[in-house]
Protein backbone atom coordinates (compact mmCIF):
# COMPACT_ATOMS: atom_id res chain seq x y z
CA UNK A 1 0.00 0.00 0.00
CA UNK A 2 2.36 2.28 0.74
CA UNK A 3 4.36 2.09 -2.81
CA UNK A 4 0.92 2.67 -4.13
CA UNK A 5 0.87 5.77 -2.25
CA UNK A 6 4.60 7.07 -2.96
CA UNK A 7 4.18 5.92 -6.86
CA UNK A 8 0.66 7.59 -7.28
CA UNK A 9 2.05 10.75 -5.03
CA UNK A 10 4.99 10.80 -7.42
CA UNK A 11 3.62 10.51 -10.91
CA UNK A 12 0.57 13.15 -9.81
CA UNK A 13 3.73 15.50 -8.63
CA UNK A 14 5.59 15.10 -12.37
CA UNK A 15 2.63 15.68 -14.39
CA UNK A 16 0.74 18.15 -12.48
CA UNK A 17 4.29 20.33 -12.83
CA UNK A 18 4.02 19.79 -15.87
CA UNK A 19 0.68 21.02 -16.75
CA UNK A 20 1.74 24.20 -14.54
CA UNK A 21 5.50 24.76 -16.47
CA UNK A 22 3.26 24.92 -19.52
CA UNK A 23 0.80 27.25 -18.12
CA UNK A 24 3.15 29.07 -17.81
CA UNK A 25 3.92 28.87 -14.11
CA UNK A 26 7.48 29.48 -13.30
CA UNK A 27 7.98 31.27 -9.44
CA UNK A 28 9.64 28.87 -7.47
CA UNK A 29 6.78 29.51 -4.20
CA UNK A 30 4.01 28.99 -7.16
CA UNK A 31 5.09 25.43 -7.70
CA UNK A 32 5.88 24.56 -4.02
CA UNK A 33 2.32 25.34 -4.16
CA UNK A 34 1.43 22.68 -6.79
CA UNK A 35 3.56 20.27 -4.43
CA UNK A 36 1.73 21.66 -1.36
CA UNK A 37 -1.45 21.14 -2.43
CA UNK A 38 -0.84 17.68 -3.96
CA UNK A 39 0.54 16.40 -0.69
CA UNK A 40 -2.52 17.60 0.88
CA UNK A 41 -5.15 16.01 -1.26
CA UNK A 42 -3.71 13.32 -3.83
CA UNK A 43 -2.95 10.06 -0.91
CA UNK A 44 -5.78 11.08 0.76
CA UNK A 45 -7.86 9.91 -2.09
CA UNK A 46 -5.23 6.93 -3.54
CA UNK A 47 -5.94 5.43 0.23
CA UNK A 48 -9.80 5.74 0.02
CA UNK A 49 -9.08 4.34 -3.25
CA UNK A 50 -7.20 1.49 -2.20
CA UNK A 51 -9.92 0.95 0.48
CA UNK A 52 -12.52 0.44 -1.71
CA UNK A 53 -10.81 -1.79 -3.87
CA UNK A 54 -11.34 -4.38 -1.08
CA UNK A 55 -14.97 -4.02 -1.24
CA UNK A 56 -16.25 -2.90 -4.97
CA UNK A 57 -15.48 -3.76 -8.23
CA UNK A 58 -13.36 -2.00 -10.02
CA UNK A 59 -15.75 0.47 -12.18
CA UNK A 60 -16.79 1.85 -8.88
CA UNK A 61 -13.71 2.30 -7.82
CA UNK A 62 -13.05 4.65 -10.85
CA UNK A 63 -16.73 6.29 -10.08
CA UNK A 64 -15.68 6.85 -6.68
CA UNK A 65 -12.25 8.44 -7.77
CA UNK A 66 -13.89 10.42 -10.14
CA UNK A 67 -16.08 12.16 -7.24
CA UNK A 68 -12.96 12.44 -4.99
CA UNK A 69 -11.05 14.09 -7.87
CA UNK A 70 -13.69 16.72 -7.72
CA UNK A 71 -12.43 17.85 -4.34
CA UNK A 72 -9.44 17.47 -4.60
CA UNK A 73 -10.10 20.22 -7.52
CA UNK A 74 -11.85 22.43 -4.91
CA UNK A 75 -9.26 22.14 -2.40
CA UNK A 76 -6.64 22.70 -4.56
CA UNK A 77 -8.06 25.85 -6.06
CA UNK A 78 -8.74 27.20 -2.80
CA UNK A 79 -5.25 26.61 -2.16
CA UNK A 80 -4.27 27.83 -5.10
CA UNK A 81 -6.21 31.02 -4.91
CA UNK A 82 -4.78 31.69 -1.44
CA UNK A 83 -1.61 31.18 -1.72
CA UNK A 84 -0.55 32.03 -5.57
CA UNK A 85 1.06 34.96 -7.15
CA UNK A 86 0.43 33.25 -10.81
CA UNK A 87 -2.43 35.60 -12.11
CA UNK A 88 -2.16 34.84 -15.43
CA UNK A 89 -5.31 32.10 -15.24
CA UNK A 90 -7.50 31.47 -12.93
CA UNK A 91 -6.29 29.36 -10.14
CA UNK A 92 -9.73 26.77 -10.54
CA UNK A 93 -8.76 26.41 -13.90
CA UNK A 94 -4.90 25.54 -13.43
CA UNK A 95 -6.02 22.92 -10.74
CA UNK A 96 -8.91 21.54 -13.04
CA UNK A 97 -6.46 21.81 -15.99
CA UNK A 98 -3.53 19.71 -14.01
CA UNK A 99 -6.38 17.29 -12.25
CA UNK A 100 -7.66 16.23 -15.24
CA UNK A 101 -4.43 15.77 -17.04
CA UNK A 102 -3.27 13.64 -13.88
CA UNK A 103 -6.66 11.52 -13.37
CA UNK A 104 -6.61 10.88 -16.98
CA UNK A 105 -3.08 9.96 -17.62
CA UNK A 106 -3.25 7.84 -14.47
CA UNK A 107 -6.12 5.94 -15.85
CA UNK A 108 -4.48 5.58 -19.03
CA UNK A 109 -1.39 3.90 -17.59
CA UNK A 110 -3.14 1.79 -15.30
CA UNK A 111 -5.31 0.45 -17.73
CA UNK A 112 -1.74 0.04 -20.34
CA UNK A 113 0.30 -1.42 -17.21
CA UNK A 114 -2.64 -3.74 -16.28
CA UNK A 115 -1.32 -2.66 -12.31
Amino acid sequence: MISELVVSLTLTLVLELIVARILGIKDKYDILTVVFANICTNPALVYICIFAELFVSLTTVYAIAGVLEIFAVVVEYLIYRRIFKYKKISPFLVSLLCNVFSFTTGILLERILNI
